[in-house]
């Protein structure tokens, strides 16, 4: 027996997942960009896409997030060399942006589900001038 359903009518969780799987399956050698792909998904959903996304290396990634926990996947799973974070920040009505070192990186990685809270020990400290 088969149960159809209409797209509109499944769970925003299963709406997202089937979006993100069906972007990263039907492109190769391509650009992704994903704005907070974790957003209104649930948590095992979340590192899943994470994971698969760190896991894809016939695409590159441009991600923005506000979760720990598909930051930490990604972070986790991806070889460091195929890996760069970027904070971004606001600093005199300007809107700035810092990569990250490795040893940053690995900051991150110990900060566990911290890491947004801890985002100023990344920036850099500002001229008293």
């Amino acid at each position: 027996m088969i149960i159809a359903h209409p797209y509109s009518v499944v769970s925003d969780t299963l709406q997202r997942v089937v979006f993100h799987i069906a972007a990263m399956e039907t492109n190769r050698d391509s650009i992704l960009i994903f704005e907070e792909p974790e957003a209104h998904s649930f948590p095992f959903y979340t590192k899943y896409i994470a994971e698969r996304i760190a896991f894809d290396e016939s695409n590159q990634y441009f991600i923005s997030t506000h979760n720990p926990y598909f930051l930490l996947a990604v972070l986790e799973k991806t070889p460091k060399e195929n890996i760069a974070i970027f904070v971004t920040y606001l600093r005199d009505y300007q809107t700035q942006v810092k990569a990250l070192s490795e040893q940053e990186l690995e900051e991150i990685l110990d900060l566990d589900v911290d890491v947004f809270f801890n985002l100023e020990r990344f920036l850099p400290i500002e001229d008293e001038g």
